[in-house]
């Protein structure tokens, strides 16, 4: 397929500087692909030097100089270059029921010069994990969350996704055409699948939209289960 065939639309987004990623998403919002939190690899076009797992890992990337078999270990998803088709991508079920999409970060820690020049983000909705396989490289059924990027060596990126509460279950990362990038964070507000009304679900738990609103408090009715004064 030529790259110059494959649309990815112009939506609108917001960039966010990189001192202020923690305070703006990671703070407030789940990281809707985390692998603590179940997010899963699916598919992905290609990862010889470093597999896409490493993404979805909550760690912060890290640097070593140790040698494997295709050069040096990167902290990071890597795909050989001269790729023949539009991009590379990856495609991740959510660690929840579904999410809507506030904002995407993109870290290429540690990745100069072999970064992903530019990415863009798409989702879906389904049911159906085969059939969001089935569609790898193709247009299909996906959204366009975060129109295509460019993206700068060793370095966090983020941007604000348009505002919206449609929910999500799969997502799709694309790097132009080739390159690597160490994490991927995907932020918003889980949202629980009821099958019906008489359907128990725990709504505290992350998977459904849990969140702590009070850490303070939190921490204090620790402290009386264990029995300790409050001052």
């Amino acid at each position: 397929m030529p790259r110059e065939l494959y649309p990815i639309d112009d939506v609108p987004t917001k960039s966010i500087a990189t001192e202020e990623i923690d305070s703006i998403l990671k703070s407030k919002f789940l990281d809707l692909i985390s692998a603590p939190l179940g997010g899963t690899v699916l598919d992905v076009s290609d990862e010889w030097f470093a597999p896409a797992t490493n993404l979805l890992s909550p760690k912060t990337p890290i640097y070593s100089e140790r040698q494997v078999f295709t050069g040096q270990w990167m902290d990071g998803w890597e795909s050989r270059r001269h790729n023949r088709k539009p991009f590379d991508y990856v495609i991740i079920r959510l660690g929840v029921a579904s999410g809507s999409i506030v904002g995407v970060e993109i870290d290429t820690a540690y990745f100069q010069g072999n970064e992903a020049p530019a990415i863009s983000v798409e989702a879906c909705f389904a049911t159906n994990d085969s059939e969001v396989v089935g569609w790898k490289g193709e247009r299909a059924g996906w959204e366009t969350v975060v129109g295509r990027k460019e993206c700068g060596p060793s370095k966090r990126h983020a941007w604000m996704a348009e505002a919206n509460t449609k929910p999500y279950t799969h997502v799709r990362l694309n790097m132009y055409p080739d390159g690597g990038t160490a994490r991927f964070r995907l932020y918003g507000v889980a949202i629980p699948i009821l099958p019906d009304e008489k359907t128990v679900c725990d709504l505290a738990a992350a998977t459904n939209g849990g969140m702590a609103a009070d850490q303070i408090w939190l921490m204090a009715g620790r402290l009386l289960d264990l029995g300790l004064k409050i001052t």
